[in-house]
């Protein structure tokens, strides 16, 4: 009788050669990313005198937190000199000083929270000069108040020489702002702020 063999290898393990090794992989904790601030809604600046010019701006449409403060950048180009300046979150304007006459800079701001350093606003550009004309600061809007109450319009400009204020209803308050005492329905509309110097003129509304 003739037999065909097929070998069939049967692997035992030596459980006396080998261990069973048990390691434990804790949870990784993956972290979360807070976004941070948007880019400020609006930039302006302006000059002063020769050597200080201001900035103002718009606080970012998406906050992404509480903002801890803003900074200011401040850039000449020759020589190269890029400077910070910070300002409290509550605040929307900053002088910047010492600047050299006549030697253009650019400026832009950044809004920063617990995530860190926001996305930059646009960048502009403006010279300290001399003679400079009156520029407001402010920004054009819509202010809503309940009836009754009182109500302060402010009015924010710069030049040199300091420009004087006018509004285009009422009296004019003594840091240009505008006040309405017991606002009533009547006082609704456009109200308009207009400074000027010797060197020019500026409005907002």
């Amino acid at each position: 009788m003739l037999m065909t063999q097929f070998p069939i290898p049967i692997l035992i393990p030596d459980l006396s050669a080998s261990t069973l090794s048990l390691q434990h992989h804790p949870t990784r904790k993956e972290k979360i990313a807070v976004p941070v601030p948007g880019p400020p809604a609006g930039v302006k600046s302006a000059a002063a005198t020769s050597s200080v010019v201001f900035v103002s701006w718009l606080p970012p449409l998406k906050l992404n937190g509480i903002i801890r403060k803003y900074i200011v950048f401040c850039s000449n180009l020759h020589p190269t000199v890029m400077s910070e300046f910070e300002a409290s979150p509550d605040v929307y304007f900053y002088r910047v000083p010492n600047l050299a006459r006549n030697r253009k800079c650019s400026i832009w701001v950044v809004a920063v929270t617990a995530a860190g350093r926001g996305n930059s606003s646009e960048t502009i550009t403006v010279e300290p000069r001399a003679k400079a004309p009156a520029r407001i600061l402010m920004f054009n809007g819509t202010v809503t108040t309940p009836w009754m109450k009182d109500i302060i319009l402010p009015c924010k400009a710069v030049g040199d020489p300091p420009p004087t204020f006018k509004w285009l209803k009422g009296n004019v308050h003594s840091n240009g702002s505008f006040i309405i005492w017991i606002v009533k329905s009547e006082d609704s509309g456009n109200y308009s702020c207009v400074a000027s110097n010797n060197w020019g003129s500026a409005g907002s509304r």
